[in-house]
């Protein structure tokens, strides 16, 4: 049996494939002393249109640069989704991989669901005849891979001398040892190339059904460090290292130089929080792509189980062997409740400016200067939610559309003696009558359409995040231009981060959209300005 390490390729959910050079170095140089064979670097993707980190990418260039080891080889891993799209496969391929005579990769696994395997032969055939070792990753096995091992045989055969080894990867956690010692001895019967068992740790037993695919006969085996990766995380190559290796074969004094590296994976690890829970427990027995827990535990609306139970359970009624932003969405902010408005701000704010406040932590960094620019310019002062860093007199109004956050802010807002403008229907229940109707502005909010649909009491469109609704409002109020704080963004896989450049991108598109800059840093696809411009306005 031979170790396959993944970290960088399957930990990069976690950091966009952006890892640190020195921690990249230290990582290869901590490799050579372990019995590890094959180094998967990370993927190859095509262009996106998210930021991803050299290891998103994993170029030949970028290869060069690094200190490989010489006792391992070295693997990428492609996803035959993304090569199929655009262009055909094999303008993806050409564009995307050298000869292999002029690359130090050996081995292009290509990661497909098991459907998908009459499409994979041409990009196989391809990678093969550029010169590479060719492994077929196959998503979401579960149970009922293990009576279809013969019809799996069957189409493979197809594939004659194009694949090297096929690999089983328990995407959503869901088996248990018993499953993968089954699916094992069943492929090393019917298939006669190298199989390959990749484990994640939903039901915590990743660890266990490696050890159960070994004695099944496995021929690689899948690991990271500290299991770091997508979800809840993989076999640890520390413990697989530990239970397979002999005394003689490997000694207390090379597994300790090989720790040295588990330090600095254990503060990515307290940062980024991989690892079993039960939340990733519920999505491997209900067969729910662990994504939608990942990007669930990330967004600070979901701050609670109960939330996120919630959450999981409306998700379950709908396909959730993909992940698809809009069922996240859907399942988040929901889309029955609608609040028609009674409040029309229709040339409330004519020709004036607005700064619109937000809660990112730019708004302590630099909040002597956001209080300066208010006091010397007077814009007309909202605040999203709320935010204790702008003092209370320099504020005009609240504004909240969201339920999880009318929820969690409704008793200090009553407390506050300003304005609150909110789709009062749809907030109703939420706020509990903690907020009296002399303070409330109902501005309507029906979710549905793509876009942006404003009225003269109320908005129809597809968020419930407040920011949306206050384009809306100062929009209909004819406010001059919009300035933005506190507005920082959020990492480029948080759904969050998408749903709001969706939402630039959409307002932009209205005929009487107004000018935003963003006066503090920000991620967002906004004009950027500077809250320390002296003559911003």
């Amino acid at each position: 049996m031979k170790i396959l390490d993944c970290t960088l390729r399957d930990g990069g959910y976690y950091c966009n494939w952006d890892f640190d050079r020195e921690l990249v170095d230290a990582y290869l140089k901590s490799i050579e002393y372990t019995e590890v064979k094959i180094i998967e670097l990370g993927f190859r993707f095509l262009n996106k249109n998210i930021f991803c980190g050299a290891y998103g990418y994993t170029t030949d260039d970028h290869i060069n640069s690094l200190n490989i080891p010489d006792s391992v080889d070295i693997a990428v891993m492609i996803n035959l989704e993304d090569y199929k799209d655009n262009d055909s496969i094999e303008e993806n391929i050409s564009k995307s991989f050298n000869k292999k005579e002029n690359s130090k990769v050996s081995l292009v696994r290509i990661a497909l669901k098991i459907d998908q395997l009459d499409e994979a032969k041409n990009a196989a055939q391809l990678l093969k005849d550029l010169g590479y070792k060719v492994a077929l990753n196959l998503m979401q096995v579960s149970k009922k891979t293990v009576s279809n091992i013969e019809i799996i045989q069957k189409q493979i055969s197809s594939f004659k001398d194009t694949i090297d080894m096929i690999y089983f990867a328990d995407s959503f956690g869901s088996l248990d040892p018993r499953d993968c010692y089954k699916l094992i001895k069943a492929a090393k019967k019917a298939i006669n190339i190298e199989i390959g068992i990749h484990c994640h740790d939903n039901k915590g037993l990743a660890f266990a059904n490696s050890l159960e695919a070994i004695k099944a006969g496995v021929d690689w085996c899948d690991a990271t460090i500290l299991g770091m990766g997508r979800g809840s995380g993989n076999t640890p190559l520390e413990s697989l290292l530990i239970e397979i290796s002999t005394e003689d074969s490997y000694k207390f004094s090379r597994f300790n130089k090989f720790s040295s590296i588990l330090d600095s994976f254990k503060k990515l690890k307290s940062e980024y929080g991989w690892g079993y829970n039960s939340y990733y427990h519920y999505s491997a027995l209900k067969e729910i792509h662990p994504s939608y827990v990942q990007q669930s535990l990330e967004i600070s609306e979901i701050d609670s189980p109960a939330k996120i139970f919630n959450q999981l359970s409306k998700i379950e009624k709908s396909f959730t062997k993909s992940y698809s932003h809009r069922i996240l969405r859907d399942a988040l902010y929901g889309t029955s409740i609608k609040s028609k408005g009674d409040w029309n701000p229709s040339g409330w704010l004519k020709g004036k400016d607005v700064i619109l406040i937000g809660g990112g932590v730019s708004t302590r960094i630099h909040n002597d200067a956001i209080v300066n620019f208010i006091k010397k310019n007077k814009p007309f002062v909202a605040i999203l939610n709320l935010n204790n860093n702008i003092p209370d007199e320099l504020v005009d109004v609240h504004i909240v559309s969201n339920d999880a956050k009318a929820i969690s802010d409704s008793i200090f807002l009553d407390n506050n003696s300003k304005k609150i403008i909110l789709p009062k229907d749809r907030l109703q229940k939420m706020i509990d009558g903690r907020i009296s109707d002399s303070q409330i502005l109902n501005f309507g909010l029906e979710i549905g359409g793509s876009g942006f649909k404003i009225n003269s009491t109320g908005v129809i469109m597809p968020w419930t995040l407040s920011p949306a609704y206050a384009l809306a409002i100062f929009t209909k109020a004819i406010a001059n231009k919009i300035f933005l704080v506190g507005f920082d963004g959020y990492s480029s896989e948080n759904p969050l981060q998408k749903n709001m450049n969706e939402i630039f991108s959409a307002y932009k598109e209205l005929p009487d959209s107004l000018e935003i800059i963003s006066l503090t840093p920000s991620s967002y696809n906004v004009n950027q300005g500077s809250i320390y411009q002296p003559n911003i306005t």
